[in-house]
């Protein structure tokens, strides 16, 4: 049997490899998608990975909320991964560690536990139980660490909406105020805590479940310790660049962009615009053609 001390060993020998892979999709785009048409899309126009999902908020609203938001059929997840060689995560509820383990059985490179479906607990998915790695979602610095600490490999941010619980948190609106206010709040929180004294630093995290390690790390570097990917409704070639400058290592493409006249030619925009974000006048020749003038149809 395993001393604890070696069990947290393991523990931190996984969560490292877990965070290597994370590190391969940083800087560019990851799609959801839930076709394989769509997934081929996303691979051959430069996508880092994908993510899976079953049907989005806007469709089961479309179906009388008959069928709320859940994940994505294992066997797709399958047959998506038979047809590209990008990293594939799979989209699964909030504290659903079943469909976290059927995805992880099912061959998914990793998961996306994500307010846009169903809820089933107010607690996480157990992240160290798994093999593969997680992506959790987060609104502040707290959450961040807490999620670190829980195991998550990489972050994205909430997606903001009041019916969260019932799987209706949309990534299918054209806003990206979220995820940079978001961003913008968790930089502040950075600088703010870092001024503070030894003892004023103290009275300010009690009650945070967080490695005092970690929170150090966060604090010398001035920004988290793993991949933060901007999400919700992203699928305007300017909004990756700003997103990207305003500090996210990546960005997770809605699957609204496939709605575009041209998916293809968005896809590429969003790739060029994550490498390119500093650079405006690269932006403004991408955004003068890219797939239908920011709407889609």
């Amino acid at each position: 049997m395993s001393t604890p001390d070696e069990k947290a060993k393991d523990k931190s020998a996984n969560f490292k490899k877990k965070l290597t892979f994370m590190r391969g999709i940083e800087g560019g785009i990851v799609t959801v998608v839930h076709t394989v048409e769509q997934a081929i899309t996303a691979e051959r126009n430069g996508a880092r990975a994908v993510i899976v999902i079953g049907n989005t908020a806007t469709q089961a609203m479309g179906l009388g909320n008959a069928e709320i938001p859940r994940a994505a059929d294992p066997r797709m997840v399958k047959r998506i991964m038979d047809h590209v060689m990008l990293p594939t995560f799979a989209r699964v509820s909030i504290g659903h560690n079943m469909e976290a383990r059927v995805m992880q059985h099912s061959w998914a490179d990793g998961i996306d536990e994500n307010e846009a479906l169903a809820a089933t607990s107010d607690r996480n998915i157990d992240y160290h139980a798994l093999i593969i790695p997680a992506i959790a979602g987060v609104s502040n610095l707290q959450e961040a660490l807490e999620m670190i600490k829980k195991g998550a490999a990489a972050l994205r941010n909430k997606l903001s909406d009041e019916s969260a619980d019932r799987g209706m948190a949309s990534e299918d609106t054209g806003t990206i105020k979220q995820a940079v206010v978001t961003m913008q709040g968790i930089k502040e929180e950075i600088k703010t805590i870092g001024a503070m004294s030894p003892d004023e630093r103290k009275a300010h995290i009690e009650g945070w479940d967080v490695k005092e390690k970690d929170l150090e790390r966060v604090l010398e570097k001035k920004r988290l310790m793993v991949p933060f990917f901007a999400d919700g409704g992203v699928y305007h070639p300017m909004d990756v660049a700003m997103l990207m400058s305003t500090g996210y290592t990546g960005a997770i493409a809605s699957v609204q962009l496939f709605q575009a006249r041209n998916p293809e030619k968005r896809m590429r925009s969003l790739v060029m615009a994550a490498k390119h974000h500093d650079r405006p006048d690269i932006i403004a020749s991408i955004t003068e053609d890219h797939g239908n003038n920011g709407e889609v149809v």
